[in-house]
């Protein structure tokens, strides 16, 4: 089977596996249920679940073709790159028969060394999802703007996720008003925070 090539995205190292004699990618699913007293039970919420990948090969000190280090070095260099990954940068996968897999973290890697200087590779991957806040006004055209934070997840991301610092709001615990569209618009705010 065609090796597999993985970039640390943060210092771009590359590393191809001498060999690579299975890879898994597993695309899930998670459907929320509930039972009603009669009938069937209900069904109304699929979420997508983060991709994982697999790897499964040999990483040797006498590699076929053109390497980046030869000799017991390259264990102990494919060991490091191991490491710097298990930080949490993500990194690219690029695999002939899956394609380019982006923003995959490191979850395990056993590195046993056998009698004939090789490392069995059995590496497994999952794919990051960064969650940012967007800014909504619910107010309507009124002196006071209520503001509030929703969430959303953006698939795929290029970046791990920051800490952007405190974000500027309005308070919105004064008195609104008596108008109808105050009423709304507090009920409105009401709604979008009972999420969190």
């Amino acid at each position: 089977m065609n090796p597999c090539t993985i970039t640390n995205d943060a210092t771009l190292e590359t590393w191809v596996l001498d060999a690579t004699t299975d890879m898994t990618l597993n695309i899930s699913t998670t459907v929320s249920e509930h039972p009603v007293e009669r009938g069937a039970a209900i069904v109304d919420h699929v979420q997508q679940m983060p991709q994982s990948f697999s790897i499964n090969g040999v990483v040797s000190e006498t590699p076929t073709g053109v390497a980046t280090s030869v000799g017991p070095e390259r264990i102990s260099k494919w060991k490091a790159f191991l490491e710097q990954l298990s930080t949490g940068q993500p990194c690219t996968i690029v695999s002939f028969r899956h394609g380019t897999l982006t923003n995959m973290v490191l979850e395990s890697a056993p590195i046993p060394i056998n009698s004939w200087r090789d490392t069995k590779v059995a590496l497994q991957f999952r794919q990051i999802r960064v969650v940012s806040a967007t800014i909504l006004n619910l107010g309507p055209k009124s002196t006071k703007a209520i503001t509030t934070q929703v969430c959303r997840v953006e698939e795929p991301v290029c970046s791990c996720p920051t800490d952007t610092g405190p974000q500027p709001t309005e308070d919105v615990s004064g008195d609104l008003g008596g108008s109808g569209q105050d009423s709304v618009a507090r009920a409105a705010l009401d709604l979008v925070l009972s999420y969190f």
